[in-house]
């Protein structure tokens, strides 16, 4: 396998993949459902994605010089390549919190996860995520070539990478996955100490009548 071809072989499972998952959560019971609208609008972020960041890549490897000759192309390639995977990834952390929430008993929480909500929620999470990549149209430029400004913008864009696009959401989805996963085990006890409520209940009964 040549290196030319992995761009292309990783473009063509990225795009089955994210295609496979649109076809499954277009599904009416899981359209239906909070969680599965926020991961099908992360799969359609995940789509566009692969297919944006990828094939501009290919183009840059066939000697395209596009994004180092215009200044808008590179600053429009830039802010996505940056938006999509990131508004991608706090809709996930959205459906994992969306998970989170009902694991609740309180009926009042329980009402934070139902489909209208993830409509309004959704949009706001994708215009969160437009505005704070937004700093990429400003301070990204072709100097000779296509990438963030040198000095205290080079800085900032190397943190933001790894705290806004991968510490803090990474973080925040092992969080909410370890409290979900506590809540469905206290959820469990509560069943079982009720059960056995019922069962002494009913035995207790049983002896009074018998008596």
């Amino acid at each position: 396998m040549t290196q030319g071809a992995l761009p292309f072989i990783l473009l063509f499972i990225g795009t089955s993949n994210s295609v496979g998952n649109l076809i499954t959560f277009t599904s009416k019971q899981l359209r239906s459902n909070s969680c599965g609208f926020y991961i099908l609008c992360m799969t359609i972020f995940e789509l566009l994605t692969i297919s944006f960041g990828l094939i501009s890549r290919i183009a840059d490897q066939y000697g395209s010089t596009l994004v180092n000759q215009s200044r808008m192309y590179c600053k429009i390639r830039s802010y996505f390549v940056l938006c999509f995977p990131t508004t991608a990834t706090y809709l996930l952390l959205m459906a994992a919190i969306d998970r989170y929430i009902s694991t609740f008993v309180s009926v009042r929480c329980r009402a934070f996860i139902q489909l209208k909500v993830a409509h309004r929620m959704a949009p706001l999470v994708i215009i969160l995520c437009m505005v704070i990549c937004s700093h990429t149209l400003i301070f990204v430029d072709h100097q000779p070539t296509c990438g963030p400004q040198l000095g205290s913008y080079g800085l900032f864009y190397s943190v933001f990478l790894i705290v806004i696009g991968g510490v803090l959401p990474n973080f925040l989805l092992v969080l909410f996955g370890f409290w979900t996963i506590r809540n469905v085990k206290a959820s469990r006890r509560r069943v079982v100490a009720l059960q056995y409520l019922q069962h002494k209940q009913k035995r207790d009964a049983q002896l009074v009548l018998v008596n």
